[in-house]
């Protein structure tokens, strides 16, 4: 399996700048919670309907495009990846 360019393009796009907005440990141990502008970006780009089918509103993305993604933001926030 590959990802697509779409989701690919997610994957350099908006989780790298994710990644880049987390400081684990002002998440998990400071505020032990999500900034209020990280919670802003997630919906904003449609984190959250990652494998919604589009038809339905979500981004419709494979399992290993979702896989990738939440693999890719745990090694900066597992916060934030769950």
């Amino acid at each position: 399996p590959i990802l697509t360019e779409e989701e690919q393009a997610f994957i350099d796009g908006p989780v790298k700048q994710l990644c880049e907005m987390c400081d684990d440990w002002q998440i998990s141990q400071v505020e032990r919670d999500l900034s209020p502008e990280i919670w802003a970006f997630l919906k904003s780009n449609g984190f959250f309907g990652l494998i919604i089918p589009k038809k339905f509103g979500g981004k419709g993305f494979s399992e290993l495009a979702h896989s990738e993604i939440l693999t890719t933001i745990a090694t900066r926030c597992l916060t934030a990846a769950t």
